[in-house]
C-alpha cells in the first residue's frame, strides 16, 4: 500500500471486522464514512459549496464545462477537523481527503495545537436541471443526509428546489441542512424576506426545523459554520460491518487510454457506496444482474459477473479494505469493456451467493402525489394534478441506483404490477420512486414499495463472464410463481395512506404562514433575519474579534516595506542624482510608486513594480497564448496558483533587468563604478524587490485589501506630504495664495470626481427563464449586467505615458537629432504632448476594455445561464449589442482618464506652481481606489465577525 504521509495504516492481517466502527482511526483516516448529498435548483451553487468545503471541483466532464452545470453525479471527499483552542465556529475547518490525521492549527497563536479529525464526508453533488431528475434520484439512494442549497438572489421555492426536497422526503431522509447561498449578492431586507419564505416552504416537510445557514460559497463565508452543522446535525448512521459485503454501483469506467498495450491494460473500475459488510483487496466478488440478454424463447436472461478486487481507493487514498459509508472506487480484473460509459450503474456488487435475486417484473404498493412538483407551466390547477395510473402506461422507476423503464401491466387501487425494461437486483421492501413523462421530461409523481415477488429472471447455466481470472462458476436458477396483483386483499396494506400524510402537505400550491407557536420561537431560531437586523456597524465593533490584530500585522508589514527605502546603496552622489530626477518622467513616476525610494536610492527602491510588470505581461500573454488562457479560465484555483507561481518567477527576471538598468543609469553619479559594485547593487535591488513582493502576498493573506495596491498606496501617501510641502513653501515664498488655494480645491475635486466615476456603472437589464413564474406574472427580481465606466483603471495612462517616453529613451541611446526633436515635442509642456496623450489614452482604453471583456464570451456565458437582454436575440446579436455598449462606455472612460492625466498639468500652468510630478492623476486614482476597497473589506470583516458572534440557530441543541 502507498505510504500516505500522516494517515493511519491498514493491515489486513490484523483486521477484525467485529471491532471496527466508523470512527476507527484506520477507517476515518482514509475513507469517508458518511454520504451527504447537495440538492437544489440548477445554478444555485451546489458544486461551488462542495468546492468550498472539500477543495474539489466536481464539474469535470467536457459537456459539463461547456454548459457550466452538473450533468452526472459529482463526488468529492472532505475531512472536518476541530481545534480545541479556537472559538466556535472558527474551530471547525475542512480540508481534502488526503490531509493528515492530526494537522496543526493555522490560526495565529495556535500553531502548536493539534486539530482533531471529527468527520470524513463524501459529498454527492446532484444535478439541478429538471431533465436530470433521474440522475438526482440515483444519488439519493446512497445519501445519509442532504444539504438543500437555495440561492439568496432567487425566489423560494424554485421548481427543482421543491422537487428535490420532495424526493429526499419520500426517501425518509431526515437529516437536512438548508444553505442560503450567495448571501453576498443581496441586501439585508431581501435576506430577511427570503429567510421567512424558506421557513414557510419547509413547514410540514422532513426539513421542518432544519437550520438555515447563510453562506457565500465564492467568498467562503460561514463555511466553518456549515462544517460545525455537518458534525452536529448529520450523525453517522449505524453501520453493519459483519454481514456479507454489498455495494450498489453508481459509476463505472475504463481507466485504460486508447492504444494501450494488452499487457499493460488494467481491469474495469466500479464506483459506489458499500451498504453493509467489508470489502477487501483480493476478494472474489459477484456483480448482478451482470450481462443481460435474451434466450431462445425471447425471455430476459442475466449472467452474473465474477471477478477479483485488485485495488480499493477512496479518492487518492489507497485502501486495503473498505467499509460502509463514503464513495469507493474498486479496481477489478474484469474486462474493462464491461465498465465503460457507466454500463454497470444500478447493479449490485458483493460476496458470491449473498446478493438478492434479480427481477424483470415487480409488484408494488404505491402512493401518488396530489399534484406535479417542479413543473414550470401555465396550465390550470386541474391539469397540474397527478392522474391515476392506467394499464399499458410507461413509467420510469428508480430502484436503488438503477433507473429503468416500466410498463404497467396491472393496477388496482394502490397496487400495481410492472414489467421492467432492465432487470434489477433488489430486496423486498426496497423503496421505489415513480416518474411519468410530462412535456417530454420525466417528472416525479409518487413512490412505491416493492413488497412481493412477481417473476424472477431466467438465469442461464453457462460459464460466467470473467477476465484474466479463469473462474468458472455456474449461476443458480430459480423460478417463482406468477402472482396476480388484482387478487390482493387491500386490507393487507391499509396503513399505506397514512405513511405519506406529512409528505403530501408539501404539495400545497401555496405556503401559508406558520402558526403562532412556531412563529414565537426564541430569537436564535429567527436565523439570519435576526442577525441582519442588528448588523449596523459601530466604532467599537472594530476592536472586537481579530481585526485589531490584523491591523497591527498590516502596519508591521508596511513598516518593514518602508524600512528598505531608507537603506541606501553605497558609493552614489545622491544630491546630484536627485537634482536630475525631475527631468525623467518615467523615473519620476517610479519614484512616486516607491514612495521616494528611487530618490533615496534605497535597496527596496524597485518596490512592487517588477511584480506588476510581470502581471501585465501574463495578462497580455493569456490573450494570445491558448494554454495560458485555459490555465486561467478552466483550471480553477489550481490554474490560478500556477499562473501566480509563473508571475513570481517572471518578476525576479524583471527585477534583475530593472536593477541593471537603474545601476547603469546611476553611473555618472557613482564614485567608483566597478564590476563588484554593479553585482552587489543589482543583487541588493533584486532581493529588495523580492522581499517587497513577499510582503505584498502576506498582506493579501490578511484579507484587508490587495497587498500590491496597499504597498503602492503606502508609497504614494508617504510621498504626497513632501510634494505638497514644497508646493506650499513655494507659494508662501512667492505670495501666490490664490494658486495654493486653487491647487487644494482642485485636489479635492479630483478625489470626488474619481470616487464618482469609479462607482459609475452602465446596467444592462437581464431576463432569466428560471425567474419567470405564471403565478407572479413576470420576473421575480430585477437582474442586470453591470459594466464599469472606467473598467480599464489606470492601465491606459501607464501605457500612454510609457509610449510618450519612448522617443526620449531612444534619442538618449542613439543620438539621432530627429528623435530628439520628437522627444522635445512629446515631453510634458511640449506642443504635441497634450493631444497625443489624449489620443493614446483613448486608444489604449478601448483596447484594454475589450481585452478584459470579450463580448463573445459574455454572450456565451449569458446563454449558458439562461439569461437574455430584453429585445435582443441571444448569440451574435447579444455580442454585437454588448460590443456597442462597451464602445460607448470606453469613450466616457477615455474622457475621464484624459482629464485625469491632463488636469494636473493644466492646474500647474494656471497657478504657476509645481505641485504635481509624473503620474499625479494616476496616483490619486490608485489612492482612492485602494482606500475604498480596503474600507469595504474592513466593513465586510466587521459584519462577518458580528454574524459569527451571534447564536443563529441554537447550535448546542445539535451536540452529539
Amino acid at each position: 500500500m502507498s505510504k500516505n504521509k500522516g494517515l493511519a495504516e491498514q493491515d489486513l492481517s490484523k483486521l477484525d471486522v467485529a471491532q471496527l466502527h466508523p470512527l476507527s482511526p484506520e477507517v476515518i483516516s482514509r475513507q469517508a464514512t458518511i454520504n451527504i448529498g447537495t440538492i437544489g435548483h440548477v445554478a444555485h451553487g451546489k458544486s461551488t459549496i462542495v468546492k468550498a468545503v472539500s477543495g474539489v471541483h466536481t464539474v469535470k466532464f467536457k459537456s459539463e464545462l461547456e454548459r457550466n452545470i452538473t450533468i452526472k453525479l459529482g463526488y468529492a471527499n472532505a475531512k472536518i477537523y476541530k481545534c480545541e483552542k479556537c472559538p466556535r465556529p472558527v474551530a471547525y475547518k475542512s480540508f481534502g481527503s488526503g490531509k493528515e490525521d492530526c494537522p496543526t492549527c493555522d490560526v495565529s497563536g495556535h500553531e502548536m495545537c493539534k486539530m482533531k479529525l471529527l468527520r470524513h464526508v463524501s459529498f454527492v453533488d446532484c444535478p439541478g436541471h429538471d431533465i436530470l431528475m433521474a440522475t438526482m434520484l440515483n444519488g439519493a439512494a446512497i445519501m445519509d443526509g442532504a444539504l438543500l442549497i437555495i440561492a439568496a438572489n432567487e425566489t423560494c421555492p424554485q421548481p427543482q428546489t421543491a422537487e428535490h426536497l420532495a424526493s429526499v422526503d419520500m426517501m425518509h431522509l431526515k437529516d437536512i441542512i438548508i444553505i442560503q447561498n450567495k448571501i453576498d449578492l443581496i441586501q439585508e431586507n431581501e435576506a430577511r424576506r427570503q429567510h421567512e419564505d424558506i421557513q414557510r416552504f419547509i413547514t410540514n416537510t422532513n426539513a421542518e426545523g432544519a437550520p438555515i445557514v447563510p453562506v457565500s460559497a465564492q467568498l467562503k463565508y460561514n463555511i466553518d459554520v456549515l462544517c460545525e452543522y455537518i458534525v452536529k446535525k448529520i450523525p453517522i448512521p449505524e453501520r453493519d460491518f459483519v454481514s456479507p459485503p454489498r455495494m450498489i454501483v453508481i459509476r463505472s469506467f475504463d481507466v485504460n487510454k486508447p492504444g494501450s498495450d494488452y499487457n499493460d491494460m488494467k481491469g474495469g473500475v466500479a464506483g459506489g457506496s458499500i451498504l453493509q459488510g467489508v470489502l477487501k483487496v483480493g476478494h472474489i466478488i459477484e456483480i448482478r444482474p451482470g450481462i443481460t440478454g435474451k434466450d431462445e424463447h425471447g425471455d430476459t436472461k442475466c449472467t452474473p459477473i465474477y471477478t477479483r478486487i485488485t485495488s480499493l481507493y477512496a479518492e487518492q487514498n489507497e485502501l486495503q479494505f473498505a467499509v460502509p459509508g463514503g464513495l469507493i472506487g474498486i479496481g477489478t480484473s474484469m474486462d474493462p469493456t464491461l465498465t465503460r460509459g457507466d454500463r454497470l450503474v444500478g447493479q449490485v456488487l458483493g460476496e458470491i451467493g449473498t446478493l438478492p435475486d434479480v427481477y424483470v417484473e415487480l409488484e408494488v404498493s404505491f402512493q401518488l402525489l396530489t399534484r406535479l412538483i417542479g413543473v414550470k407551466t401555465k396550465e390550470t390547477e386541474r391539469q397540474m394534478r397527478v392522474s391515476k395510473l392506467i394499464k399499458g402506461e410507461v413509467l420510469m422507476l428508480n430502484i436503488g441506483s438503477m433507473s429503468t423503464g416500466a410498463m404497467v401491466i396491472g393496477v388496482k387501487k394502490d397496487m400495481m404490477k410492472v414489467k421492467l425494461t432492465l432487470p434489477v437486483c433488489t430486496n423486498i421492501g426496497e423503496k421505489v420512486a415513480i416518474s411519468r413523462r410530462v412535456d417530454r421530461h420525466w417528472r416525479l409523481i409518487g413512490r412505491a414499495s416493492f413488497f412481493s415477488v412477481s417473476t424472477k429472471t431466467r438465469r442461464n447455466t453457462c460459464k460466467a463472464k470473467s477476465w484474466n481470472l479463469g473462474l468458472v462458476i455456474n449461476s443458480r436458477s430459480s423460478e417463482a410463481s406468477v402472482f396476480d396483483p388484482l387478487g390482493i386483499n387491500p386490507d393487507e396494506t391499509s396503513g399505506l395512506s397514512n405513511i405519506w400524510e406529512s409528505f403530501v402537505s408539501i404539495l400545497s400550491p401555496t405556503y401559508e404562514s406558520s402558526s403562532g407557536s412556531k412563529r414565537d420561537k426564541p430569537s436564535s431560531g429567527r436565523g439570519v433575519a435576526a442577525a441582519i437586523e442588528d448588523s449596523s456597524i459601530d466604532f467599537g465593533d472594530f476592536f472586537k474579534g481579530p481585526l485589531p490584530g490584523k491591523f497591527l500585522k498590516l502596519l508591521g508589514f508596511l513598516a518593514l516595506s518602508r524600512l528598505g527605502i531608507y537603506i541606501p546603496l553605497g558609493g552614489v552622489n545622491r544630491e546630484a542624482f536627485v537634482g536630475n530626477l525631475d527631468q525623467n518622467s518615467i523615473l519620476s513616476t517610479l519614484d512616486t510608486f516607491s514612495g521616494g525610494g528611487i530618490g533615496r536610492l534605497g535597496i527596496c527602491s524597485l518596490g512592487i513594480v517588477p511584480f506588476i510588470n510581470a502581471q501585465i505581461v501574463f495578462q497580455l500573454l493569456a490573450q494570445v497564448y491558448p494554454k495560458l488562457q485555459d490555465l486561467q479560465k478552466k483550471e480553477g484555483e489550481a490554474g490560478r496558483k500556477k499562473i501566480l507561481q509563473y508571475t513570481r518567477y517572471a518578476s525576479v527576471g524583471f527585477a534583475i533587468v530593472q536593477a541593471i538598468g537603474q545601476v547603469f543609469y546611476l553611473r555618472p553619479y557613482v564614485n567608483d563604478f566597478s564590476t563588484e559594485w554593479v553585482i552587489s547593487s543589482v543583487t541588493l535591488l533584486t532581493l529588495g524587490s523580492v522581499l517587497t513582493t513577499y510582503i505584498g502576498e502576506r498582506i493579501s493573506d490578511l484579507k484587508l485589501g490587495n497587498g500590491t495596491s496597499l504597498l503602492i498606496f503606502t508609497s504614494i501617501i508617504s510621498y504626497l506630504p513632501a510634494s505638497f510641502g514644497r508646493t506650499a513653501a513655494e507659494a508662501l515664498q512667492e505670495g501666490n495664495y490664490t494658486g495654493l488655494a486653487t491647487i487644494v480645491v482642485s485636489f479635492l475635486l479630483l478625489v470626488l470626481g474619481i470616487v464618482y466615476v469609479q462607482e459609475a456603472e452602465r446596467k444592462i437589464p437581464l431576463n432569466y427563464a428560471s425567474r419567470y413564474t405564471s403565478k407572479a406574472g413576470g420576473l421575480q427580481k430585477s437582474a442586470y449586467l453591470p459594466f464599469k465606466v472606467n473598467s480599464a483603471g489606470v492601465m491606459p495612462i501607464i501605457f500612454s505615458t510609457s509610449s510618450l517616453a519612448l522617443p526620449a529613451t531612444l534619442a538618449r541611446f542613439t543620438g539621432i537629432s530627429a528623435l530628439k526633436n520628437v522627444a522635445f515635442a512629446l515631453n510634458p509642456g511640449g506642443s504635441f504632448y497634450l493631444p497625443t496623450n489624449i489620443l493614446l489614452i483613448a486608444f489604449f482604453n478601448y483596447y484594454y476594455t475589450f481585452l478584459q471583456l470579450d463580448p463573445d464570451d459574455v454572450s456565451e456565458q449569458l446563454k449558458r445561464q439562461g439569461a437574455s437582454i430584453p429585445l435582443v436575440r441571444p448569440g451574435k446579436s447579444t455580442a454585437l449589442f454588448i460590443k456597442t455598449v462597451l464602445g460607448r462606455i470606453s469613450v466616457l472612460g477615455s474622457a475621464f482618464l484624459a482629464v485625469l492625466a491632463a488636469g494636473p498639468a493644466v492646474v500647474e500652468q494656471i497657478t504657476h506652481l509645481t505641485a504635481f510630478r509624473g503620474f499625479a492623476g494616476t496616483s490619486v486614482l490608485i489612492l482612492v481606489g485602494c482606500a475604498t476597497d480596503t474600507a469595504r473589506k474592513v466593513q465586510a470583516e466587521i459584519i462577518s465577525q458580528k454574524y459569527k458572534n451571534i447564536e443563529f440557530y441554537e447550535l448546542d441543541k445539535y451536540d452529539p
